[in-house]
C-alpha cells in the first residue's frame, strides 16, 4: 500500500504530532487484515461506485477503508478509471485482481457524473452508494448504511460526515447530532437540501430507476441533479446520526468545489441545475417546491455577487437574462432569507429591476443620481463607504404632505425644511405595478398645523397642484435631483387617471413636486389621491392628503 498523505496523518504544515498521540480516526482501516473475495456475491446486499481520475495519492485510503468493510464481502464493487494519466489505473487494476466482486471499467475522461453513470448501469444491487476516491470510508459504515434501510424501509438514508483538515459546514449540519431520524417528507429536516454530495448515502436501486434519475455530464455540480430529487421523491428518508464518510480538504485544492467561482462554465452550470430543479419541484407539493426555492436562492448566492468580475459584455447580458427567469420563480419572502449583505442586495435589486447596468457596475452605483429602490422591505438608497464599496441604506417611509395648489408660474411660499418627517401615514404598501391606494385622505386631512412647502421652486410651470415628500433617513444621499419617476395619480371606482410630475430636492430628504392642472372633474371629494414613485418594473403608490388648498380655484 501506499504511504499515507500529509493530510491523513495530520502532519501537513509545520505541526508534528507526538510519538504517542493517536492515529487520526480516518485511519481506521490500517491495521485490518484484508483477505481477497474469491468470488463474487450471488446476491449483492449492496452497490459501491467509485469514479476515479488522477487520484493514485489518495486512491490507497480510498480502496482500503472499503475493503475493511464489513459488509465489503457482500458488495458489488463498480471503480471507473476515468481516463487517469498517473498510477490510478495500475492501482484500480490490482486491486480487482485481488477481490472478485470488483469490475473496473475505463473512460476517455468524460468527467465524474459519466463515470458514476457508467457505474449505475451495472448495479445489480438493491441498494447503491457511491465513494469519491479521494475520501474515506468511516468504520462500519456500509452496515450501518444498509442496516438503517432495512429497518426503516427509507428510500434514502443519509448519514454524516466529517471534514479533515476540518472545514464549515453547511446549514445541513445542524439537523445531525440529536439521534437517528425517519421523515416521510423532506420539509421534516429543511436544510437537508443543503446536503447533495453523492456520497455519505445510500439509495434504494428502485428509487432511481422509477424516478429515471442520473447524474449530469460535463457540468459542475452533477451530484444535485441526482440527490436533490432523490430526496424528493423518497417516500422516506433516514437521517443516519454518525459520521460514514471522511470528507478531504486536499492540499493541491484539486478538489473540483475547491474551484468554485473559478471558470466562466461554473455559473452556467449551477444556474442551468436551478431552471432543472424549478422546473421538476412544479411537480411536487408547494412545500417541496419551497425546499428548492430556499436551495436555488441560497446556493447562486456567491455567483450572482461575483458575475460582474468574472463575465463581460454579450456574455454578461446573456446571463443576465437567464437570472432573471429564475429569480422570477423564486417568491420574494424566500430570497429575503438568505440576501443580507449590501452587494447580495444590490445583485438582487438589479435582477429584479432587469438594471443591466448595475448588475455590471455594482460599485459605480453611487456615480449616478441618487435614485429610490423598491423591494419587499420598502425603499432603500445605495451609497458608497469610503472605500468604494456600495451599501444599501434602508430609507423612509415616505411621508406625503397635504398639496397645495399652484395659481401660476410665481411659487405657493412655505418651507419645505419644515415638513414632518417622524409623522405620516402608515408605511405604503410595495406593488409590482399600478394600483391606487384603497383608502384616500378626506377633504382637509392635515390641515392642522401642517405647513405649506415652496412648491415651486425651480419648477416653471402653468397652474397645478404641488406639494412635498419627505423621505426620512435619506438625508445624507437625497441632496440633489433624483432619477425616479413621480406621478400623480387620481383613482375613482371607474379607473385612473396619472400625471407626470415634475420633482427635484428642496432640502436634503425632502422633494417638491409639481404636475400640471388636471380636469376639474378630478377633484371630486371621493377620489383618492396618490403620488406613484417608479424604480423601473416597480412602483409605491404613497397616499395623498388633501390640505386646505387642495382644489383647484373656481
Amino acid at each position: 500500500m501506499l504511504s499515507p498523505s500529509p493530510e491523513e496523518t495530520g502532519t501537513s504544515g509545520s505541526a508534528v504530532p507526538s510519538a504517542s498521540a493517536p492515529p487520526p480516526p480516518w485511519l481506521w482501516w490500517q491495521d485490518t487484515t484484508i483477505l481477497p473475495v474469491a468470488l463474487p456475491p450471488v446476491a449483492p446486499r449492496l452497490a459501491v461506485v467509485i469514479p476515479c481520475h488522477n487520484v493514485d495519492a489518495y486512491l490507497d485510503a480510498a480502496l482500503g477503508s472499503l475493503a475493511a468493510q464489513p459488509a465489503f464481502r457482500d458488495a458489488q464493487v463498480i471503480c471507473v478509471d476515468d481516463g487517469s494519466t498517473d498510477a490510478t489505473p495500475r492501482l484500480l487494476a490490482e486491486f480487482a485482481e485481488q477481490h472478485a466482486n470488483v469490475t473496473l471499467l475505463r473512460l476517455p475522461g468524460l468527467g465524474p457524473g459519466a463515470a458514476r453513470n457508467a457505474g449505475l448501469e451495472r448495479v445489480d444491487a438493491p441498494y447503491v452508494t457511491f465513494l469519491d476516491s479521494d475520501d474515506v470510508l468511516a468504520e462500519g459504515a456500509l452496515d450501518a448504511l444498509l442496516d438503517s434501510a432495512r429497518t426503516t424501509g427509507a428510500d434514502l438514508v443519509i448519514g454524516d460526515h466529517t471534514a479533515f483538515p476540518e472545514r464549515p459546514y453547511g446549514p445541513w449540519k445542524r439537523h445531525f447530532g440529536s439521534g437517528d431520524q425517519l421523515i416521510t417528507h423532506p420539509a421534516d429536516l429543511e436544510d437537508l437540501v443543503f446536503s447533495c454530495a453523492a456520497w455519505g448515502r445510500l439509495f434504494r436501486t428502485r428509487l432511481l430507476e422509477e424516478a429515471r434519475l442520473r447524474f449530469a455530464e460535463g457540468v459542475l455540480f452533477e451530484d444535485a441533479w441526482l440527490t436533490i430529487p432523490a430526496l424528493l421523491a423518497a417516500r422516506r428518508t433516514a437521517l443516519l446520526d454518525r459520521t460514514v464518510v471522511y470528507y478531504r480538504g486536499r492540499e493541491d485544492r484539486g478538489s473540483i468545489m475547491d474551484a468554485l467561482w473559478r471558470r466562466d462554465s461554473d455559473y452556467w452550470d449551477h444556474l442551468r441545475l436551478n431552471h432543472r430543479l424549478l422546473d421538476l419541484a412544479r411537480l411536487h407539493d408547494r412545500a417541496r417546491q419551497r425546499l428548492v426555492q430556499r436551495f436555488a436562492t441560497r446556493t447562486y448566492q456567491g455567483f450572482l455577487t461575483r458575475a460582474h468580475g468574472k463575465l463581460r459584455g454579450a456574455e454578461l447580458a446573456r446571463l443576465f437574462a437567464a437570472v432573471r427567469e429564475m429569480y422570477a420563480m423564486l417568491p420574494e419572502e424566500v430570497t429575503a432569507e438568505y440576501v443580507s449583505r449590501a452587494d447580495q442586495r444590490l445583485a438582487l435589486h438589479a435582477v429584479r429591476t432587469g438594471d443591466l447596468a448595475l448588475f455590471a457596475s455594482p460599485d459605480l452605483a453611487t456615480a449616478r443620481r441618487p435614485a429610490l429602490h423598491l423591494d419587499a422591505d420598502g425603499l432603500f438608497l445605495t451609497e458608497a463607504d469610503d472605500d468604494g464599496t456600495c451599501r444599501r441604506l434602508r430609507v423612509g417611509p415616505p411621508v406625503a404632505g397635504p398639496f397645495s395648489w399652484r395659481k401660476g408660474p410665481s411659487a405657493v411660499t412655505g418651507s419645505p425644511a419644515a415638513a414632518p418627517r417622524a409623522e405620516g401615514p402608515a408605511a405604503p404598501e410595495v406593488g409590482e405595478g399600478p394600483g391606487a391606494p384603497e383608502g384616500g385622505a378626506p377633504d382637509g386631512a392635515g390641515d392642522a398645523g401642517s405647513p405649506t412647502p415652496e412648491v415651486g421652486a425651480g419648477l416653471a410651470g402653468a397652474a397645478g397642484p404641488g406639494g412635498w415628500l419627505s423621505i426620512p433617513g435619506a438625508e445624507s444621499v437625497l441632496t440633489e435631483s433624483v432619477e425616479n419617476r413621480i406621478e400623480l395619480v387620481f383613482a375613482t371606482r371607474r379607473g385612473e387617471t396619472v400625471i407626470p410630475a415634475e420633482v427635484e430636492v428642496s432640502s436634503p430628504g425632502v422633494l417638491t413636486w409639481r404636475a400640471d392642472s388636471p380636469a376639474r372633474a378630478l377633484w371630486r371629494r371621493r377620489t383618492r389621491l396618490a403620488l406613484r414613485l417608479h424604480d423601473h418594473e416597480r412602483s409605491l403608490d404613497i397616499p395623498l392628503p388633501r390640505g386646505r388648498d387642495g382644489r383647484p380655484p373656481r
